[in-house]
């Protein structure tokens, strides 16, 4: 075989998208060439581990093994307990604001139905008017500010939940190495 087409095909291999037989083509080159380039004693160094490892087979049971502790390891569910209530709590609040928008386009629709017409109550003096508007928006903005006051505390909440957050990274990580031990066990187990 041509040295081009083995580094076209440890390529494909290497990368995943060599059939069968292509592959086959590769072991039987390293196995069997005996001038074989520098730079490709790695790939020749792969395929006689490889014939090795199928040559000695795998230890009975252990793909049994293998798959029941796969089997057993259930799949982990993300679960939000405020995330129904703020669903439902959201669509109600939608239902009333369609409801109040279609009462007051009907009102205006209808017809016979007198319309009141706002009138200036200070035409003669527009200060008064402003200085009436700035009381009222001044008031408004004080029972505002009162109503979210306790709300502050939530974010302090939220800071400590995002810490929370690096702790199922050492969870995963912790659970990734008790699979590895009971692998390990299983394979002691067969070897003694």
């Amino acid at each position: 075989m041509d040295i081009n087409n083995v580094r076209i095909l440890l390529d494909k291999y290497f990368e995943g998208n060599t059939s069968i037989g292509e592959e086959n083509l590769l072991r039987d080159y390293f196995l069997h060439q005996t001038e074989i380039p520098e730079d490709l004693y790695y790939a020749r160094e792969h395929f006689v581990f490889l014939n090795r490892q199928s040559d000695q087979g795998l230890p009975e049971g252990l793909m049994d093994k293998i798959e029941k502790l796969i089997d057993s390891q259930e799949e982990k569910k993300i679960v939000y307990p405020g995330r129904k209530n703020l669903i439902r709590v959201l669509s109600i609040a939608a239902s009333l604001l369609i409801i109040v928008g279609l009462y007051f386009t009907v009102r205006n629709i209808i017809p016979g139905k007198q319309q009141t017409k706002i009138e200036d109550t200070f035409k003669e003096n527009p200060e008064l008017a402003y200085l009436e508007t700035q009381k009222v928006l001044y008031y408004v903005s004080q029972k505002l500010n009162k109503g979210t006051q306790p709300l502050s505390n939530i974010s302090k909440l939220n800071v400590a939940a995002e810490q929370l957050q690096y702790m199922e990274k050492i969870d995963e990580g912790l659970d990734m190495l008790e699979k590895l031990q009971l692998i390990n066990k299983t394979e002691n187990t067969e070897i003694k």
